[in-house]
């Protein structure tokens, strides 16, 4: 079954080779941020009670496919959202029920990038707006103003984004917050990143204008 949620973005199956303790499964995977979780057993018990440590940590129990965790962890889970599909992994457990310790290192290489981008990215979908490869552009799927730029491995200079639908009211860095320089033309903008920063795939948002961006504050 796959799940077509897209809002889940991030799907953890684990795959027990002895101890499991669903409890403490299904807290490990909303730690590390997946909004979605399975497990692979025969044990009915075993199964039922890790629907249950879902539910009580907010997750959806999913059955979906899953593909071993990548070493290019982000560069994955972006992929699958340019695809519109969620992120599906499995995750190893030792005899002991812990993750082994290179998919726990993956795993964090992951959620320190979600630190920053996590909201952009389980809101984004594809967009018509497009940029130079390997760069790529998400589009909030609840709030279409919202438009994500995340750039690969980029330090300094002019970006280039075409096809967009309107005006841009501002550019700023997700995780510094800090607003951009930018020209725009009629369909297309350029930004100026001046500062680098360090770590893959940093993700910038671009605010489009909004016609209640004009409406005039009452003043009591």
């Amino acid at each position: 079954m796959t799940n077509k949620n897209l809002d889940l973005g991030l799907i953890a199956i684990f795959k027990p080779t002895g101890k499991a303790e669903p409890l403490k499964l299904a807290r490990l995977a909303r730690d590390y941020g997946f909004r979605g979780a399975g497990i692979i057993t025969d044990d009915a018990n075993l199964q039922a009670n890790f629907e249950k440590a879902c539910q009580t940590f907010s997750l959806t129990y999913s059955q979906d496919a899953a593909e071993p965790l990548p070493t290019e962890i982000v560069e994955t889970v972006l992929s699958a959202r340019m695809h519109s599909t969620n992120a599906a992994f499995y995750l190893n457990l030792d005899s002991e029920g812990n993750l082994i310790a290179s998919d726990q290192a993956k795993l964090q290489t992951l959620n320190q990038w979600l630190h920053y981008y996590g909201h952009a990215f389980y809101e984004g979908r594809p967009s018509q707006i497009t940029t130079k490869a390997p760069n790529l552009v998400l589009q909030n799927a609840h709030a279409p103003y919202q438009i994500y730029l995340f750039v690969k491995k980029f330090s300094a200079g002019t970006l280039s984004i075409t096809n967009l639908p309107g005006q841009i009211k501002k550019i700023e860095s997700l995780a510094k917050r800090t607003p951009l320089a930018f020209k725009q033309g009629d369909e297309s903008a350029t930004v100026n990143i001046d500062e680098p920063e360090e770590g893959l795939w940093r993700g910038l948002r671009i605010m489009l204008h909004r016609s209640e961006d004009d409406i005039e504050k009452t003043k009591y």
